[in-house]
């Protein structure tokens, strides 16, 4: 399935899990390995390994997100997914509605790293191919780094990655690209990165 925005690609793993979630007869158990965890531009080796110390399972994958969210030291406000997904009555984001047993969150101490933010501008709608790749940060395969594996080509959900036109880097069509970054999590060689659009 291609999605053109990220609301899109949100909203598609939303839509995968509640298929899980009323398919299934027998209950889904989520566990989350977070002792190491990944700061920054993670996963993969974008990111920042970090001693988080915690391993979290729940029968509410989007409880055990928004807790492992709050573990991390990071704004559960800016989870769109989380918000989304307990609208939806898919489960829990909201600290008052989840049980926790075991270690409090108040003895984790972590703060990691969020991912870089986005302009405000990157929210806004843009129809046209010349303001989104304004506004927008895009990314970019290094040249050195790059060793033409397609892993990125493999798990881009908007199928926007071909084979390379020159050899050395694969080649994106950004009028179609969503801008979700998987590609860049994915990279075993950390060979992409944003590039700054001028606003």
């Amino acid at each position: 399935m291609k999605t053109e925005t990220e609301a899109e690609f949100m909203s598609f793993l939303l839509d995968l899990y509640s298929s899980f979630l009323y398919s299934k007869k027998d209950r889904i158990v989520s566990i989350m390995d977070g002792i190491i965890g990944l700061e920054g531009e993670g996963p993969g080796k974008s990111g920042k390994p970090v001693s988080a110390k915690a391993v979290i399972a729940g029968m509410d994958a989007l409880a055990v997100d928004s807790v492992a969210i709050r573990v991390a030291g990071l704004d559960l406000r800016k989870s769109e997914l989380c918000i989304e997904g307990e609208r939806r009555s898919l489960g829990y984001s909201s600290a008052d509605k989840i049980d926790i047993f075991g270690v409090l969150l108040s003895e984790f101490d972590n703060k990691f790293i969020p991912p870089k933010t986005k302009s405000f501008l990157g929210k806004m709608p843009i129809s046209t191919y010349f303001l989104k790749n304004l506004v927008v940060k895009k990314p970019v395969p290094d040249k050195e780094k790059c060793t033409l594996c397609y892993q990125c080509r493999t798990i881009c959900p908007a199928g926007v990655i071909d084979k390379s036109a020159d050899g050395r880097i694969p080649f994106y069509d950004y009028k179609k690209c969503i801008r979700c970054y998987c590609c860049m999590e994915i990279c075993p060689e950390g060979a992409i990165d944003l590039r700054r659009k001028i606003l």
